[in-house]
């Protein structure tokens, strides 16, 4: 599927929807949103903020972007050339006083949807984002190049940081390699010997690595999310992380295996939840979110799924479970596939484990890369 053809099958399915939901057009205002319509373009400025500089209107008829004459030049010229949208320029200080009855005016009163809230429009955030969920031929490529990028990124980080560096040292290292590549982080912990087993989410603090360091890290290019954690140990690894580790991966590996098109993902969170209780750590999955769909997820995942999520695994959709067993972590982002699964996020050069799970099926996970 080439640019134009990943194009048309976007208007396509923002149409059958505006159809479904009887809706004169929709208007999108999120970031994510404006990246996957777009196919990989972006209006952010303000990286920590859901919502861009420009709003797309797409009506049964005729597609719009609408900025202010600050943005324009550079959204004509480097994000929507070629892409057959009518350009409408507010003035920067009028903006939010006359978007509204600009778009009123755009779909003649017709009956409106919108990502955030907005006055007079159905909100329709959640069901709009269930469209974007398999992802088009073109979407993989790009989500496999990020992948590869922000493991190599993981993994040279991990090969080349010292006892005594900083936490903050660490994650600003890893913060530029992916930059280099266009790629930021919308999320980045880093947490090292002791703070692993404490926090979670441990955000990166002055804190000196002694032995032991784990890096996690959801990479976004194009609105396009990946997510994977790495570990790395000096000196011989102690019996209570190996145990652990070699525990979270068997986790890990029944919810990949059990990630196929079609089954609902509250029972593969369950399948989950019993291989907690097989490695002999029951609750500790009530401990921390387990993961799920991630795709154009702004907020590092589409859902995290849970014993209720009455969603179901659809093929070329892109998913990163993240189990977790205190102090340590398993992470990877892969594609459902019909027959399979691809990974996005492992490379060469990491050391592998071999995880079998119930039904006989062996999956290989990262294992803790382990220094001198």
């Amino acid at each position: 599927m080439g640019k134009n053809s990943e194009i048309k099958e976007k208007e396509r399915r923002v149409r059958e929807f505006l159809e479904k939901k009887g809706l004169g057009g929709v208007l999108l205002c999120r970031q994510d949103n404006f990246s996957w319509f777009t196919c990989g373009k972006a209006d952010q400025v303000l990286l920590g903020s859901d919502t861009g500089f420009v709003s797309l209107l797409i009506t049964r008829e005729k597609k719009y972007a609408i900025t202010n004459n600050i943005e324009a030049p550079r959204i004509i010229e480097e994000e929507l050339k070629g892409q057959e949208f009518e350009l409408i320029v507010l003035d920067w200080y009028e903006y939010d006083r006359t978007l509204q009855s600009r778009v009123t005016k755009l779909i003649n009163r017709r009956k409106l949807g919108c990502d955030i809230h907005f006055d007079k429009a159905e909100f329709i955030k959640n069901e709009f984002a269930e469209i974007r969920y398999v992802l088009t031929p073109g979407e993989i490529d790009r989500c496999r190049w990020l992948g590869q990028k922000s493991a190599k990124a993981l993994q040279e980080v991990c090969q080349k940081i010292r006892i005594g560096d900083s936490e903050c040292k660490i994650a600003a290292e890893t913060a530029r390699r992916l930059f280099e590549e266009g790629i930021f982080s919308s999320c980045l912990l880093v947490g090292t010997d002791e703070r692993i087993f404490k926090y979670r989410h441990p955000v990166p603090t002055e804190k000196k690595l002694q032995k032991y360091a784990m890096i996690v890290v959801v990479a976004v290019k194009g609105g396009l999310n990946v997510a994977l954690t790495r570990s790395v140990h000096f000196g011989p690894l102690p019996s209570e992380i190996l145990k652990k580790y070699n525990s979270v991966v068997e986790v890990d590996a029944a919810l990949i295996s059990k990630t196929v098109p079609g089954k609902k993902y509250s029972e593969i969170f369950k399948e989950g939840a019993d291989a907690y209780a097989k490695v002999g750590y029951p609750d500790e999955w009530k401990k921390h979110a387990q993961g799920g769909p991630i795709g154009y997820g702004a907020e590092g995942r589409d859902f995290d799924a849970t014993l209720n999520t009455h969603q179901t695994a659809r093929a070329n959709q892109a998913v990163a479970w993240n189990p977790t067993i205190t102090g340590t972590k398993s992470e990877d982002t892969f594609i459902i596939k019909e027959d399979g699964r691809e990974m996005m996020t492992t490379i060469p050069g990491w050391p592998m484990i071999k995880a079998e799970t119930t039904n006989g099926e062996i999956i290989e996970r990262p294992d803790i890369f382990k220094r001198n």
